[in-house]
């Protein structure tokens, strides 16, 4: 129809029908299956009912409904997906647990021009399919699109090559893309930073609604209110919109496999919430991990049970890494992590220690909370020196956090190079005299 007068200027008859996520335009061209939905097709075949052999794939001219092109093989499926860029159109199923049942595992990229078949490929994954560049991003890996070969990427500890996938919670939107994030619902809003490729993270205190809502535009992150109907329980229950703030922590959790190779690079982060990936590459995993699913990996300590403390990283003032140095563990004596892959094998790293003094600065002058008071003594007095010792090797002796930082609050890094480590990084910590205690942030150690 014209879109200003409502004239209809052309029309087509359907054979069969023309499900809604099959049709789609690009390029002054409208592409259609003119098919049986699937779930029809699973009734008509468990009541014996012939399947027609004229379905159809279509392109039409926009302009005046000419067929430009029409295919009858390969037909399945109830979803189309058009890349302009490429001139390349994806059809696909739309499988997913909110609506009727479409079985069935294959996705196909037919040339936009001609309709002919680049590849056709049986793939099992939950859609809507998003196009992204070159990429078929599905609702929890990715395929590329000129092969319909799963996406791969260099895990992050250890280098070899792993599908990519991600996770999110429970949530009954799909998911949906901008040029640099994936947004969806993951329990309360859910998001995944494809730049940084870092894991799936949550915003707080909202969820994303029913039908998919977190709409990136223009350097925002728009969430109308779609939950008014939902039984869900969260505590924001209103529109907004949101733009980006470094100073915003961000944890996340992600589906990666334990490396089967040694570990090459990773950071340990104690007492944090979550994972978080830094500028240089590292993945900080949580320790203990409380964040959510992630690589394992094997870490043992003496005590088992240090006293841990957390704190916003906006608390701290300054560090190399505030997100790091924000928690930690007390009291510990001995920390060692497994290095993984073939055992006997040994390798040169750099390690980096990163420690703080969690106690309030003396002048701040306020009611600490309980778990600031877990920091600090009744008298204040209590000081952070200790000895440090890396696989037995003493690098650190009469060690004051709180001297060598300039005061409390401020974090601290001390890096060591052509520590050779074989099946585990052990670092020791013992407090230099009675009285004193030892506090430990993170461990990070990078293969040389």
């Amino acid at each position: 129809m014209d879109r200003r007068s409502g004239e209809v200027l052309w029309q087509v008859t359907a054979r069969h029908g023309f499900p809604h996520n099959a049709v789609i335009a690009g390029d002054s061209r409208l592409f259609c299956l003119d098919a049986i939905p699937p779930y029809l097709k699973q009734v008509m075949g468990r009541r014996n009912i012939d399947i027609p052999d004229d379905e159809r794939l279509l392109a039409l001219d926009v302009a005046g409904g000419r067929v430009v092109w029409e295919r009858t093989q390969p037909i399945f499926g109830s979803w189309l997906g058009y890349s302009q860029e490429h001139k390349l159109l994806l059809q696909a199923q739309r499988r997913s647990k909110d609506m009727v049942s479409e079985p069935g595992d294959r996705m196909a990229v037919h040339r936009a021009d001609t309709g002919d078949v680049l590849w056709d490929r049986k793939v099992s994954y939950d859609g809507p399919c998003i196009l992204h560049g070159t990429t078929i991003i599905t609702q929890e890996s990715a395929y590329d699109l000129m092969t319909g070969r799963q996406k791969r990427r260099p895990h992050p500890l250890s280098g070899e090559s792993v599908a990519w996938q991600y996770t999110r919670n429970y949530g009954c939107n799909t998911v949906i893309a901008s040029e640099n994030l994936l947004t969806f619902r993951s329990a309360a809003a859910g998001f995944l930073d494809l730049a940084t490729d870092g894991g799936t993270g949550n915003l707080g205190g909202f969820k994303s609604g029913c039908t998919s809502n977190l709409v990136v535009a223009g350097g925002v992150l728009n969430a109308p209110e779609y939950t008014r109907t939902c039984t869900c329980s969260y505590q924001n229950q209103t529109s907004l919109a949101m733009v980006h703030d470094p100073d915003v922590e961000v944890w996340t959790f992600s589906p990666l496999p334990a490396a089967r190779q040694r570990v090459q690079r990773l950071g340990l982060n104690l007492g944090a919430p979550g994972d978080c990936t830094s500028e240089s590459g590292t993945l900080w995993l949580d320790w203990p991990s409380v964040g959510g699913p992630g690589p394992r990996i094997d870490v043992r300590t003496e005590p088992s049970r240090p006293r841990w403390f957390r704190h916003h990283s906006l608390r701290l003032a300054g560090g190399p890494l505030p997100w790091v140095e924000a928690s930690g563990a007390i009291g510990l004596r001995q920390i060692r992590i497994g290095m993984g892959g073939p055992r006997g094998r040994s390798g040169r790293y750099t390690v980096r220690l990163h420690f703080v003094d969690p106690r309030l600065p003396r002048d701040e002058g306020r009611k600490t909370t309980d778990e600031e008071s877990q920091t600090n003594d009744e008298r204040g007095n209590t000081k952070y020196k200790f000895a440090v010792a890396i696989q037995g090797q003493t690098v650190l002796e009469g060690f004051d956090v709180t001297k060598e930082a300039g005061g409390t609050r401020i974090g601290l890094l001390r890096e060591f190079t052509g520590i050779e480590i074989a099946d585990a990084l052990t670092v020791t910590l013992r407090p230099s005299a009675q009285g004193t205690e030892t506090v430990l942030c993170g461990v990070e150690l990078v293969m040389e």
